[in-house]
């Protein structure tokens, strides 16, 4: 007899929805970055930069949208359930679970969290009997509950009536070692890295690193009207562009800093992964530096 019963939700339509998202603020940050570098002084250039880095700072958050979907998981065993849904993980012991049925078999609606979209109906939402219902769905059919003590969660497995099934057959199997409580949220990682001091040091001195380079071309703008962006094969310097162009140095560093900070976030998760997410945090330092000498050459140029 199988010790586990896994399932998962379903995922090719909220696969190609977030896959549809990434492109779109892939080719709107494209296309925004582009309009920045051709803009000339005006509301226009600002415009534009602060679209990109909207949209660049979105970007983010749909990828670790599309990584949570593709790692999700619910667990039956006879000692507990066992949810994942990307980073949040949830255990919980059989004897702590009331009961688990079908959306479809209650007679009370159930209110779905307001900000939702396919592959991610997830959240917090209060229900008509004041109770807390936790979505770690795919969509917003087909539907399981389970009741706990303190707080009902919702799951959508793409087999709802092979999971009550198999949820009813380990229970009348009777747990005989629990599994213990457990409920990581994210935000657990951000402790994991300010107590490593290594990490924290490497994350928050990119981050400075890259304050600085924006604040100081910030500050430099203003006094310019003109500055070289570019050299000739030659070395000489090339031809001179709006000062506000000079933004695109700390926007494309910016780029770098955050993909490699998500990226190292995911590999900081195991401690095999440790050292890859160092370097990659350390070239954010890196970067940013060559960044701040290459802006410090085109001020230079024709001086």
């Amino acid at each position: 007899m199988e010790n586990e019963a896994v399932f998962v939700p379903e995922q090719r339509k909220g696969i190609l929805v977030h896959l549809s998202i990434i492109l779109a603020l892939m080719v709107g940050s494209g296309v925004g970055f582009y309009q920045v570098a051709i803009a000339q002084t005006g509301y226009g250039f600002v415009l534009y930069l602060l679209l990109t880095l909207l949209l660049l700072g979105i970007l983010p958050l749909v990828i670790y949208r599309l990584y949570a979907l593709r790692n999700a998981s619910y667990v039956v065993e006879r000692e507990g359930l066992r949810l994942r849904w990307g980073l949040r993980r949830v255990q919980i012991p059989m004897d702590e679970i009331l009961w688990a049925h079908l959306a479809s078999d209650l007679k009370k609606p159930v209110h779905l969290p307001q900000i939702r979209w396919p592959g991610a109906v997830l959240g917090m939402r209060l229900q008509a009997d004041h109770v807390e219902m936790e979505f770690l769905c795919s969509g917003s059919s087909n539907l399981v509950l389970i009741a706990t003590p303190g707080r009902s969660y919702a799951i959508s497995p793409a087999q709802p009536q092979a999971f009550i099934h198999s949820f009813e057959r380990f229970i009348e199997m009777g747990s005989l070692s629990p599994l213990q409580a457990v409920s990581v949220y994210p935000i657990i990682l951000a402790r994991q890295i300010w107590e490593d001091r290594a990490g924290r040091a490497l994350l928050f001195g990119g981050l400075w690193m890259g304050i600085v380079l924006l604040v100081w071309v910030s500050l430099l703008i203003p006094s310019r009207e003109q500055v070289y962006l570019g050299f000739r094969p030659d070395g000489s310097p090339g031809d001179q562009v709006p000062a506000p162009r000079l933004f695109l140095l700390p926007m494309v560093n910016s780029f770098f800093l955050v993909a490699n900070t998500v990226t190292g976030l995911f590999l900081f998760r195991r401690e095999e992964g440790r050292p890859a997410a160092y370097l990659l945090w350390g070239m954010n330092i890196l970067t940013s530096i060559l960044f701040l000498g290459g802006v410090f050459l085109l001020l230079s140029a024709g001086v």
